[in-house]
């Protein structure tokens, strides 16, 4: 399903009716060069634990980030910022250091960014939040996020241990 973007919105005057909305919603823009998170709603900061649009946008996601999350930020770069399409993916992540495993929404949105230019953002709905979980649970989704976005290299061998194939 392609997005539109059909409108140029500014942040902070534009999507101010979605702090109306009790489902998280922030903007993003995945960037290869810069990711960062320029706004969000209200139910987004009880969600992270802060206090303001302000203090979300300051979260560092880029500098220390694992090949993983790279790989996953490439991708919904790509998909939504580049190809313009909507991607709905299940994610964890850990505001305050809680694991919170949403439904998400990745949906393309055309923004004056903070250079006064048009800007193809995305704007990030998070549904379905999953917050009630033991510690086994969530080293368990954990472990299969990372898996599911680390290279793995496979190797086949015969019963007597002869190389049959490597990928």
């Amino acid at each position: 399903m392609a997005g539109t973007c059909l409108h140029v919105h500014r942040l902070d005057s534009h999507l101010d009716v979605l702090n109306e909305v009790d489902v998280p919603v922030w903007i993003a823009t995945y960037n290869p060069k810069r990711v960062y998170f320029p706004w969000c709603n209200t139910s987004n900061l009880k969600m992270w634990k802060k206090s303001s649009v302000e203090e979300f946008a300051a979260i560092d996601v880029f500098t220390h980030r694992s090949e993983a999350v790279q790989k996953v930020q490439n991708e919904l770069y790509q998909v939504t910022q580049v190809e313009k399409r909507i991607n709905h993916s299940r994610h964890t992540f850990y505001p305050g250091g809680t694991a919170v495993t949403c439904d998400m929404s990745f949906i393309p949105i055309q923004v004056v960014n903070e250079c006064e230019e048009e800007e193809t953002m995305c704007m990030v709905t998070c549904k379905t939040a999953i917050l009630d979980m033991d510690e086994g649970q969530r080293e368990a989704n954990r472990s299969h996020e990372m898996l599911r976005h680390t290279p793995v290299h496979t190797m086949l061998f015969t019963c007597g241990g002869g190389h049959i194939h490597s990928k």
